[in-house]
């Protein structure tokens, strides 16, 4: 039987990509000193958490939530004060941050390929900015499709932009940071969704304040084996 997280049960777990250990520690140096989890908690991003946040609260508004890739758990504060939430943070010094800020365990250190969950299952899995930063999304998405309860839910939350950015080019051509575009990600989650027959419950475009550019984020089902 699914059973809630403890803090207690954290082991590493099998990762699903390997990297070489000079890259590993690139990797890790751009997490913590580079890390696009500074600086989130501002009125430009807010209008992505709010709306993952009436998500969480429609579909499953006193489920539990895992939040991989989760930064200074900013989600965390858009959630109501008795949410049973869990994030997970590759940034040593954004898990510290949030452990810090909020006084408490519910925030690992580990990636989302190593996080070993167990036996223990989530009403709500949230991927809010993260997946273009992996090297096999749809691995990462059917490892967490894997994690859910019945009638658990996948929320995906992926910038809009344009895919021939000079930054973002730039980013892919110094080193694997990010290993995808944004647009590419889109289209790899949205066609997985729709090949393997995920039921999607809401499809929202937010825009980001000041910008044309928008936040494209889904709340769906995995198909059940």
């Amino acid at each position: 039987m699914p059973r809630e997280w403890s803090a207690t049960r954290a082991q590493p777990g099998p990762h699903l990509n390997l990297l070489a250990p000079e890259e590993a520690n690139m990797v890790k140096s751009w997490n913590d000193e580079s890390g696009d989890w500074q600086g989130l908690a501002s009125a430009v991003q807010a209008p992505r958490y709010q709306a993952i946040a009436r998500m969480i609260d429609r579909i499953c508004p006193t489920g539990s939530v895992l939040d991989v890739g989760c930064g200074e758990a900013v989600l965390r504060d858009y959630l109501s004060n008795g949410a049973k939430y869990l994030g997970i943070e590759p940034s040593a010094k954004a898990s510290d941050s949030a452990r810090a800020k909020y006084a408490c365990d519910f925030v690992l250190h580990t990636t989302g390929e190593d996080f070993d969950a167990a036996e223990c299952r989530w009403d709500c899995i949230v991927f809010n900015e993260v997946l273009y930063y992996c090297l096999d999304p749809l691995a990462l998405l059917g490892k967490y499709a894997k994690l859910l309860r019945s009638g658990g839910i996948i929320i995906v939350s992926i910038y809009q932009k344009p895919d021939n950015a000079i930054k973002t080019r730039l980013v892919q051509w110094l080193g694997r940071r990010r290993s995808i575009s944004n647009a590419r990600c889109t289209k790899m989650v949205r066609d997985l969704m729709v090949r393997d027959g995920w039921l999607i419950e809401l499809d929202e475009s937010i825009a980001r304040p000041g910008s044309t550019e928008h936040w494209r984020i889904w709340a769906a089902k995995p198909r059940r084996p």
